[in-house]
């Protein structure tokens, strides 16, 4: 039963918006009941759901691709400003001695591991979480179809055609 479920499930909040749009189309049309203008408005709802749904499984994903995809840019810009500070320190000393490169090279490598080390998860997490959210927004969609058949067939079978 639809009442069965969790309120605040995604199933539970669909079947709603559509029994509410139901009921709105129902108090509306006191005359001739119009099967394709009940299919849009139980459509408009579910959809609008369903929207509502994905924008909250969504939620938090740009963050983890602007993460993944710009952590490695900022490693890399380490990078750069590190073997800047070693040629500066070589053109002020006048000497290319390891002693000279060596620091400002090992913490240019060092932030550039560090962005990787952020970037890596980053974008498994982002890839992993938009395989769940396919799978779930696929079994809701599925659902939210055959429910709205079980609406349609219910309207014509209580005598509303």
């Amino acid at each position: 039963s639809i009442r069965a479920l969790p309120p605040n499930s995604a199933f539970a909040r669909v079947s709603r918006q559509s029994l509410e749009a139901q009921e709105y189309y129902e108090a509306q049309n006191t005359g001739v009941w119009d099967e394709a203008t009940f299919k849009q408005v139980i459509t408009r709802a579910m959809r609008g759901a369903l929207d509502e749904e994905t924008t909250r499984c969504e939620s938090g994903l740009t963050a983890l691709a602007t993460i993944g995809s710009t952590a490695p840019f900022v490693g890399l810009f380490g990078t750069v400003w590190g073997i800047y500070s070693a040629l500066i320190h070589i053109g002020v000393s006048g000497a290319g001695t390891l002693d000279k490169i060596a620091a400002p090279v090992g913490e240019a490598l060092i932030m550039t591991g560090f962005g990787l080390f952020v970037a890596i998860p980053a974008v498994i997490a982002y890839n992993g979480f938009m395989r769940v959210n396919r799978v779930w927004l696929a079994r809701l969609d599925r659902f939210a179809y055959e429910w709205w058949e079980l609406l349609l067939q219910y309207a014509r079978q209580s005598g509303k055609r």
